[in-house]
């Protein structure tokens, strides 16, 4: 009896990659970055995008990280940003991973404004980007600041009750955007002294 070839036939199966997960890293008022460890399976590299502004991936994307991309040379500081990474293996590429990434808005410029005995005052305008409200400090005293945050205006706070006329206090002022705080500006402001004024009467 003739024996017959058997002919085993074999599938080779790609699976797709898992999907990363990020996190918020650093953020400047031009750049935002994320960061994010290795996925269980087989990812020989990963696919970054961003909405705006330049990709700067991790240089080596082998191993199990923590790896870090950013993007660069965003347009507006306190603007919020996405990022999207895919985990690529085999020519096969994962669901994206997106995250919202914001950038740390402008510092202000502050200057000196009105002072009585028991006070001082600065002002500002809006530094360019996005701003929805400040964040305001005084060394000493109670902290009064504008009502209205909102818009492109002159924007006034002020120390108040004071304790030492003539001395020197400071104040603090940061801009806020979307849950995140500009760098502090500081300035130091004099309380008007206290004058004494010397009252003569006649005696008759």
């Amino acid at each position: 009896m003739k024996k017959k070839n058997k002919i085993c036939l074999s599938s080779l199966f790609i699976t797709v990659p898992n999907p990363v997960v990020l996190e918020e890293s650093d953020s400047t008022v031009n750049s935002v970055s994320a960061t994010w460890m290795k996925p269980t399976g087989e990812v020989s590299s990963y696919d970054i995008e961003c909405s705006l502004g330049d990709v700067m991936g991790p240089l080596d994307q082998s191993g199990n990280g923590p790896f870090l991309a950013s993007c660069e040379n965003l347009t507006t500081p306190g603007d919020q940003y996405t990022m999207n990474v895919a985990s690529i293996s085999n020519g096969k590429r994962s669901d994206e991973t997106t995250i919202t990434l914001t950038a740390l808005p402008n510092s202000v410029v502050l200057n000196e404004s009105v002072s009585t005995v028991n006070s001082v005052s600065a002002t500002w305008m809006k530094p360019t980007g996005e701003v929805s409200s400040y964040d305001i400090e005084c060394s000493l005293g109670d902290v009064v600041g504008p009502p209205d945050q909102s818009g492109n205006g002159t924007f006034s706070a002020s120390c108040e009750n004071l304790t030492t006329p003539g001395d020197q206090y400071t104040m603090n002022v940061a801009s806020i955007s979307n849950g995140k705080r500009s760098d502090e500006t500081t300035i130091t402001l004099t309380a008007c002294k206290l004058k004494l004024e010397k009252i003569n009467k006649d005696i008759s």
